[in-house]
């Protein structure tokens, strides 16, 4: 009877492990699936090419005399070791899955394989980049107003 009973607690463990473990994969593969359909790769590249770019800009002018081509193409091979898609894929894939369940992740695939998802896709680029400026500009009104503000607190408290 114990052997019995233990058996089906083996059992049933197994098959609990082995479903949670399929779930597990089914999560990542929808999560690696709408990371491809929200053009993510392509995204990260393009935004860490801006900052390689500016990272070669704020060195050069840290520098007496500037960077060599020799110096520009080492700190690119170096900065693309460290930092490409590839090596966030991964991470990404998990920040899906944690945050998204598999009916939503479903869900946002169906979305974004649609005209309307596509057209999302395609102008959030564009959306982003204005998003920042209106930002920028908000913030560069609320700084002057932000720094007399702590200056009379930093007054006030003396």
């Amino acid at each position: 009877m114990k052997k019995a009973c233990l058996s089906t607690v083996i059992v049933t463990c197994l098959i609990i492990s082995n479903i949670s473990y399929a779930n597990d994969a089914l999560h990542h593969k929808l999560s690696e699936e709408l990371i491809e359909l929200l053009d993510i790769k392509n995204n990260i590249e393009k935004s860490f090419a801006q900052i390689e770019q500016m990272q070669i800009e704020n060195m050069e002018q840290t520098m007496e005399n500037g960077m060599s081509e020799q110096d520009k193409n080492e700190f690119s091979k170096l900065f693309l070791t460290l930092l490409n898609y590839e090596a966030i894929k991964k991470d990404f894939i998990n920040l899906y899955s944690d945050t998204f369940t598999i009916a939503e992740l479903k869900g946002l695939i169906v979305f974004f394989k649609s005209p309307i998802g596509k057209t999302y896709i395609n102008k959030t680029p564009e959306l982003t980049n204005k998003m920042i400026e209106l930002n920028q500009k908000y913030m560069l009104d609320a700084i002057p107003k932000i720094q007399s503000f702590v200056e009379k607190m930093i007054y006030k408290n003396k």
